[in-house]
């Protein structure tokens, strides 16, 4: 090759990485999309500037080129989206661990995360597409769930009528109602077999990534490294827990963390289950990306120490497990290699432990596993839920009622294991909560918020119930199983804290119904059905 040449080809080449973003761009897209970038980077000067929360003074970085380096990346992600809605999908499953790091917790008075403005992209986009192009790029799903959800809204909205602090009623009901609002979104959106692949690929990476991080968290909090470079909380370092670090990844807390984990456990081990079914194991790219993630997920949630994640983890893989054996699927090779990873796992713990020489001993693990009483306030809480619920029983005290209306310090210390108290959040200010979901519905919503809410997790449940037993496809019978197994185990670490607007959440129904649907309507089935009867060329 001469240098003549050499140098055309890098030619070439710059010029497709400037011309990528723009690629297949018409004008009016990108007038409109300039328009909307403009506006937000004014706005998000207006919330960082005006915001009572003024960390942003000590980054080593102005917060302008901090605003401007994100708004450009941002800007050229939603020309992508803008061209193809569906990628709006990805680029949400790839932000939806960032609820702390990598989120505007630091700059606005409240913490907007960047799934929730890639959400809103995204739905503008396909409503662009639908507009001005005339294109459907979604379609609105016969789902009997979004009919309990609307009903569930309306309860919401009644029970302001007896909220003591209308503005924080109405704050949390914001909430609320967007994180309903992304389930049918996303569920319009998730239309062919080739989306659920590459979103589940994006959620493996990034868990993976991130698992690692946080592993890394506990590593650094052991031997002192400072916080600044691990991006824990000091609420969760080596000063508190028995001077054992809690590890958060980019979580708000450890058993938000945790939880998020569920979602990318449960989708390693069931296509690790599946691969090492088979009669001749071939290590492909997804079955090695499935086992780092599931390993690096383990690890973090065991480093986490936080109850309510080990009990969910551990009821999600048993519930693959039961699933697996039921549809005649586990196999003893399976089982067996499974067991010598979870012993691999263990090896690996317990030498980070010996080298980082973290005092986390038997007897402190068997503790935090079994103790019934916690610093969380649960014990407190919930009998006075109860009471709250009594006082209106139909639409309850009013959504977001419950933190406003228990005023009593939350954080107790354990008498019994000694354990020392949770701190408050880095702004020294917290909302009480029941940390039971159920609970705090029922005191806030009465008992027509928890049957509609509860409704519309039984019809969730029982679609996808009814598709894992319809699904003939191998792939989609697997990814159906972790999906329905991670569901449940978020319903059950759900009895722990009571947050009900967690993206993440959302994201994992909206990912539950999408594909229960199209397998049970025949959809996906169908076009391969077409696909395998085309004729071939000869």
């Amino acid at each position: 090759m001469t240098r003549k040449s050499t140098n055309m080809n890098l030619q070439k080449t710059w010029k497709r990485i400037l011309s990528f973003p723009l690629e297949g761009m018409n004008g009016k897209t990108f007038g409109i999309i300039s328009i909307l970038y403009v506006l937000s980077i004014l706005t998000a000067y207006y919330f960082a500037y005006t915001s009572p929360n003024k960390s942003w003074k000590v980054l080593p970085i102005p917060l302008d080129i901090i605003v401007i380096a994100v708004g450009i990346l941002l800007f050229f992600v939603a020309i992508k989206i803008f061209q193809k809605p569906e990628r709006g999908i990805f680029v949400i499953a790839f932000f939806l661990p960032f609820e702390r790091i990598g989120s505007l917790y630091h700059y606005l008075p409240i913490n907007i995360r960047i799934s929730q403005i890639m959400l809103l992209v995204t739905f503008f986009a396909a409503l662009y597409q639908f507009l001005v192009l005339k294109k459907k790029v979604y379609k609105l799903k016969k789902d009997y769930a979004v009919f309990f959800l609307i009903i569930f809204s309306c309860v919401l909205l009644l029970s302001l009528t007896n909220a003591a602090d209308k503005v924080r009623s109405i704050e949390v009901l914001l909430f609320d109602l967007f994180a309903f609002f992304s389930y049918v979104v996303l569920t319009s959106l998730l239309n062919t077999k080739e989306i659920l692949q590459k979103t589940i690929w994006v959620i493996l990476t990034i868990s993976f990534i991130l698992g690692l991080y946080s592993i890394y968290q506990f590593i650094g909090g052991t031997i002192g490294i400072p916080l600044g470079f691990l991006g824990l909380r000091y609420g969760y370092s080596n000063a508190f827990f028995y001077h054992i670090p809690r590890v958060q990844g980019t979580g708000l807390e450890p058993l938000y963390w945790g939880n998020y984990l569920l979602i990318p456990l449960a989708i390693s081990f069931s296509l690790l289950l599946s691969s090492l079914g088979e009669k001749k194991i071939h290590l492909t790219k997804q079955t090695a990306l499935a086992l780092g993630t599931g390993m690096v997920c383990l690890l973090s949630i065991f480093f986490s120490f936080s109850r309510g994640a080990w009990y969910a983890s551990s009821f999600t893989l048993a519930l693959i497990l039961f699933l697996y054996f039921i549809k005649r699927m586990l196999t003893i090779k399976a089982v067996v290699l499974s067991f010598l990873i979870g012993i691999s796992l263990a090896i690996i713990a317990i030498l980070i432990i010996i080298i980082t020489k973290a005092p986390v001993t038997q007897s402190l693990f068997v503790n935090r596993a079994t103790a019934i009483q916690d610093q969380s306030g649960r014990q407190i809480n919930t009998p006075k839920a109860i009471s709250l619920f009594k006082t209106n029983e139909l639409l309850g005290i009013g959504v977001g009622g419950f933190g406003t209306q228990v005023k009593e310090p939350t954080t107790t210390n354990n008498t019994k294991t000694n354990e020392p108290a949770s701190p408050l959040n880095e702004n020294n200010t917290q909302f009480a909560t029941v940390s039971n979901q159920y609970i705090e519905i029922l005191a806030e919503t009465g008992i027509l918020g928890i049957a509609s809410f509860v409704l519309f997790l039984l019809v969730v449940i029982f679609n996808a119930f009814k598709a894992l037993f319809m699904v003939k496809d191998p792939y989609l019978r697997t990814i159906m199983i972790a999906l329905f197994a991670a569901t449940g185990g978020i319903l059950l670490q759900y009895i722990s804290f009571s947050t009900i607007y967690i993206m993440h959440i959302w994201f994992i129904f909206a990912l539950l119904s999408a594909t229960s649907y199209n397998i049970t309507h025949h959809i996906w089935d169908q076009k391969a059905k077409r696909y395998e009867n085309k004729p071939k060329a000869h």
